[in-house]
């Protein structure tokens, strides 16, 4: 039972890029890619009844995530949000456990298997470039329609952070397994196709991952700061704030391909709202159509920021939580015995999601958030010292 968490969640990830590919597929009415939950889900309740007892951290995320159930529920609102924040979180409170269950060695092989998957969505990217395959994601810039590569996921955000394990087993095999060629072969085909998609802010996120393999050590001691500190609470904060003052003094100024309007308006909405949903939430994403008086929004249900999209979910006691949250799991990681190679591989999972929640919001897609830190579910110190 011990490991049988680790082994669902190895199983889920490894099966999300294919998985992920029947996007547009029902099964009795739920889309055939949400089918893999509920693996975490029966795993977890198997391991608290085997054990008979759950820690401390995980006991008061329950009573939370309890509290926000019976709050949604009084006001009528969605659960669907925080049932895909509970969902993303879970593995994480099993982290020492799973990590004590990985060996590198058993990793290994589960991320060879996981680069032979990966090659489908690449390979229907490579027809899509060709144009032997449809896009499935369109934007439009200056009124002309655009299609990008997406690797036969509905949307190319999918396929950008799918890449991310590969990209980190090249940075591995350079360094540790000295295959250079191989390893240098892999990140230039991934950050290749990340630039051909378009999505400017992915190709930056991936860039600054590769140039910081340069000042490893640094990398790490810097993140480590910025958890330990509290620094990503502040900043969030500070985001808030900048958010508003640019929308107090400037107006909707356009910015950030459309989003900065967006931005400004849902904070203006959320300033304005009731203490109680400023406190703990309103649930759901959804401006009202009075802000399309002052500018044209490009979507009345999102927030493309995953700060900004937490404090209109779950108000600023949840945006609070989380950050609590995240800099618990970053210093179990970052503090924990391991090389520093491995150690500093594993901190890009927090750089990348530091970044990526710039323009997206990864904590509402379990299948976004254990991808980004599959690489940190496994014990460093079980590294083989020979490749230390």
């Amino acid at each position: 039972m011990k490991i049988s968490i680790s082994i669902s969640l190895l199983s889920v990830v490894c099966l999300l890029p294919l998985i992920s590919l029947m996007w547009n597929i029902e099964l009795v009415g739920i889309k055939l890619n949400w089918v893999l939950y509920p693996v975490i889900i029966v795993s977890t309740i198997l391991y608290v009844c085997h054990k008979g007892k759950i820690t401390t951290y995980l006991f008061f995320f329950l009573i939370l995530c309890s509290f926000w159930f019976f709050y949604f529920v009084y006001f009528n609102s969605k659960l669907e949000p925080l049932f895909r924040v509970f969902l993303a979180f879970i593995p994480f409170f099993f982290l020492k456990r799973i990590r004590a269950s990985i060996n590198y060695g058993f990793f290994k092989k589960w991320i060879h298997i996981y680069n032979i998957i990966i090659l489908v969505p690449i390979t229907i990217a490579l027809l899509q470039i060709k144009g032997s395959i449809p896009y499935y994601d369109f934007d439009y810039v200056g009124g002309q329609r655009l299609g990008r590569i997406s690797g036969g996921y509905n949307k190319p955000n999918n396929l950008i952070v799918f890449f991310f394990p590969t990209f980190i087993y090249g940075l591995y095999i350079i360094k540790v397994e000295k295959k250079r060629l191989l390893g240098s072969f892999i990140i230039l085909v991934i950050l290749a196709l990340v630039y051909m998609s378009g999505l400017r802010t992915s190709f930056a996120i991936y860039t600054i991952a590769l140039s910081t393999a340069f000042f490893s050590h640094l990398t790490v001691r810097i993140l480590r700061s910025y958890y330990k500190y509290g620094l990503n609470i502040i900043i969030g904060l500070m985001f808030f704030s900048l958010i508003y003052l640019i929308g107090s003094e400037y107006g909707f100024v356009n910015g950030v391909r459309g989003r900065l309007p967006m931005w400004i308006a849902h904070i203006f909405q959320y300033v304005d709202g009731i203490s109680l949903i400023q406190l703990f939430g309103a649930s759901k994403v959804e401006l009202t159509s009075s802000w399309l008086k002052y500018y044209p929004l490009h979507s009345m249900f999102e927030a493309h920021n995953n700060y900004l999209r937490i404090l209109i979910t779950f108000g600023l006691m949840g945006y609070f939580l989380y950050e609590i949250i995240m800099r618990r799991i970053a210093l179990d990681v970052l503090n924990s015995p391991s090389t520093s190679f491995v150690k500093f591989l594993q901190s890009l999972s927090f750089l990348f999601l530091i970044f990526y929640s710039f323009t997206n919001e990864p904590i509402f897609f379990p299948s976004i958030i254990w991808t980004i830190f599959i690489w940190c579910f496994f014990e460093p110190e079980k590294v083989s010292v020979n490749h230390r």
